[in-house]
């Protein structure tokens, strides 16, 4: 299938998954959850890919969910209810792969893009790297079962502070708290 959001590469084995809206910082669009779930559906049948890792075009992995496209879901509850279901189906796939997934997180990872990130089996983040959940500072809730997953890689307390709170933290703190497993040198 071709995406108009994602960049795929496919070599020896390793698949890697380019967000692609480097202009919306790696926003991510109904159009783009859809091609990832897409994107999953096609991996469960790929007896080659062994590796599945995720990055971002540009400067960001992923600014999470684009607002300006998902602001109509808000308007109406049957389409409000939609999009979540999307969002646990989008989740539910990606932690469902039988491949060993990465999330290569080069830049900001913020709500749905850190979503992306945690529903993967290892984080690796460059020194620039950055993480946070900026939903409360906006009024809404973290979602799409997220709020489980935080505080299962980060416990009760910061999984807390993060959500409430909607600091950001740093990728030296992200190694601290458990966040990422492992932090490199931005290239």
């Amino acid at each position: 299938m071709d995406y108009e959001t994602l960049l795929i590469d496919k070599k020896e084995g390793i698949t890697t998954v380019t967000l692609n809206r480097p202009a919306k910082l790696n926003a991510m669009s109904e159009q783009m959850i859809q091609e990832l779930v897409q994107l999953f559906t096609e991996l469960r049948q790929d007896a080659v890919t062994r590796f599945v890792i995720f990055t971002g075009a540009g400067r960001a992995f992923s600014a999470g969910a684009d607002v300006a496209t998902l602001a109509d879901l808000g308007k109406d509850l049957t389409l409000a209810r939609m999009g979540q279901l999307l969002g646990h189906d989008f989740m539910r796939s990606l932690e469902n792969l039988e491949q060993v997934t990465i999330a290569a997180v080069n830049g900001l990872a913020m709500g749905a893009g850190l979503s992306l990130a945690m529903a993967c089996d290892f984080r690796i983040a460059s020194e620039t790297a950055s993480f946070g959940i900026p939903e409360a500072a906006v009024g809404v809730f973290f979602t799409w079962g997220c709020t489980p997953r935080l505080t299962k890689l980060i416990g009760p307390a910061k999984a807390k502070e993060l959500i409430m709170t909607a600091d950001p933290v740093d990728a030296k703190e992200a190694l601290a708290i458990g966040l990422v497993n492992k932090v490199l040198p931005a290239d």
